[in-house]
């Protein structure tokens, strides 16, 4: 699917395992005829709102441009052109200063006012020249063509767009207030936090029939705290959305602002029986910023969000201190309490990604109204202890809110540990994601989507035996497995001196099939083994694997 309304730039398109194509590029230094490109993610083109479509004409962005061309023949285009139209026009560049490799790239003046009041993408990409040649673009092979998985452009967006099929704004808009790649399955920085929302709505069906996105997106740059363009969209223009997702991260620009707070309050007292309004907010250290702000900040986060702050020291140690250190960071699990339940895919838990450089604190936070979404599960002394991580709260049917103290883009459903204590990926979180988002906006603000749902389709099609879960343990323990090859499947737990004491799993089992299973510390024979160190083991047509738990009274 094409992303509307995003100023940060697209990723190859390729198929990401989930059912969908999100056709992006890495923000970084890309290659090209001898050329390498960096671009300023903080002062890129922003997002803008067809209201006051005329702002854009003071926009600008700058790119670096490394090479070794001589710089009295050297020159920068910029390309752009509005979605849907074959042509492109040029925009010469500019240096920043004489003798810089910064190059400012300038506003796209005919397409902003092209698109005007009836908003839409603006699609752009760059184009160094040596002497006249052409020497590289970026991205690299742009612009390439609209197939999917050919796309090579950037663009922004004057927002709200309007849906082809319907003619309507789409009722559903997320916020970027985070504007950063997290590490994904593979530790690497390859999706911006937005990636993991706009990949659960778009599998649960927020498309239309063509493929466009029923939602928005309205990316923030977040350059300084003073910065307008580090402010969310004023309520004003939140008006044209029933529903807002609000992601941010733990830099406090990036968070909900003062001015934010008080443009969501008077968002939310808009609504009403006949068109309720939804917020729902993400975002590690979130709350700790709310909670430690000015006195609007803390009046939405107690009043609107009626959440309480405990902590936002929930976190994942790392370098770790022993070879078990993946299951010292949290679990996710659903809150046993309130009416509502917002984790039940497969077996209702995930854990959240603490991954070193990150260091990512979770806060911990409790209804003072309402529900409590999900739980932190930790080890503490050996034990699992649980914290509340998000609140939920419905106001007489004119608004809904769901506050959490993580981010979407932590949440992983396990770890695959591949030859060392540092050397491990994740099992991707994508069910769980998927799942927590449809019982939020689906259920609970009760805003189904309209489209085809584009289902969830991973490829489980790999041998994998995860470090069991919590471990050291006690009474229970969860080991997730995959297979890549159909046949008997067994797992078996032994005792240090090599005796089976207990076999979990023993059956066929088809190609790509994954799971779990659950050892209580009983013996074949039922009766209670004793504390220590226990081996499990897969078998599997071949695959063979064995990892250690420890079991504590």
């Amino acid at each position: 699917m094409w992303q509307v309304g995003s100023s940060q730039p697209p990723e190859p398109g390729v198929e990401n395992g989930t059912g969908m194509f999100l056709n992006w590029m890495k923000v970084g230094y890309l290659e090209g005829g001898g050329v390498t490109f960096d671009r300023d993610e903080w002062n890129a083109f922003n997002d803008w709102w067809r209201d006051d479509f005329s702002g854009p004409r003071d926009d600008e962005e700058r790119i670096q441009v490394t090479s070794d061309i001589d710089p009295g023949s050297e020159s920068l285009t910029l390309w752009a052109r509005n979605a849907g139209d074959p042509v492109w026009t040029p925009y010469p560049c500019t240096r920043e200063n004489p003798g810089t490799d910064w190059w400012i790239g300038p506003a796209p003046l005919v397409e902003i006012g092209d698109a005007g009041m009836d908003g839409g993408e603006i699609h752009y990409y760059y184009a160094v020249y040596d002497a006249g040649e052409l020497a590289a673009t970026y991205p690299d092979g742009a612009p390439g063509t609209d197939e999917p998985g050919e796309r090579r452009y950037l663009e922004f967006s004057l927002l709200p767009t309007t849906n082809p099929g319907t003619g309507e704004p789409p009722e559903v808009l997320l916020v970027d207030k985070h504007g950063r790649r997290t590490p994904g399955e593979g530790r690497d920085y390859a999706h911006y936090s937005e990636y993991y929302y706009r990949e659960a709505l778009e599998i649960m069906g927020y498309v239309d029939a063509e493929g466009n996105p029923l939602y928005d997106v309205y990316d923030v740059e977040v350059p300084t705290a003073t910065n307008e363009k580090s402010d969310g969209p004023p309520s004003g223009l939140l008006d044209h959305y029933d529903t807002v997702f609000w992601c941010t991260s733990d830099v406090p620009t990036a968070g909900v602002k003062s001015v934010d707070a008080q443009n969501l309050m008077d968002w939310l007292n808009m609504g009403m029986p006949t068109a309720p309004r939804s917020l729902w907010l993400t975002g590690n250290n979130n709350n700790t910023e709310l909670a430690s702000g000015d006195a609007t900040q803390q009046a939405f986060q107690v009043t609107y969000l009626t959440t309480g702050f405990v902590r936002g020291s929930v976190v994942a140690p790392d370098p770790p201190t022993h070879e078990s250190h993946p299951n010292l960071w949290p679990g996710l699990v659903d809150n046993p309490g309130g009416e509502f339940v917002f984790m039940d895919s497969d077996d209702g838990a995930c854990i959240l990604a603490g991954d070193c450089p990150l260091m990512p604190e979770f806060d911990v936070v409790f209804p003072l109204i309402g529900e409590a979404v999900a739980d932190y599960e930790i080890l503490e002394g050996g034990e699992p202890t649980r914290y509340s991580a998000g609140v939920a709260n419905a106001y007489e049917g004119w608004y809904s809110v769901v506050n959490l103290g993580f981010g979407l883009e932590f949440m992983m459903d396990s770890i695959v540990e591949e030859g060392g204590r540092t050397e491990y990926t994740y099992v991707s979180g994508v069910h769980d994601r998927v799942n927590l988002v449809e019982n939020v906006v689906a259920e609970y603000f009760e805003e189904p989507p309209t489209g085809e749902p584009t289902g969830v389709v991973v490829d489980e099609r790999r041998n994998e035996l995860s470090q069991a879960y919590p471990n050291p343990f006690n009474p229970l323990t969860k080991i997730t497995y995959s297979v890549k090859d159909a046949g008997r499947v067994t797992i078996r737990i032994y005792n240090v001196a090599g005796r089976e004491v207990r076999t979990l799993l023993d059956t066929e089992m088809a190609a790509g099939t994954s799971g779990y299973a659950v050892w209580d510390g009983l013996d074949d024979a039922g009766k209670q083994c004793g504390t220590g160190v226990y081996l499990y083991s897969i078998e599997a047509p071949g695959f063979a694997s064995s990892k250690k738990m420890i079991m504590m009274k």
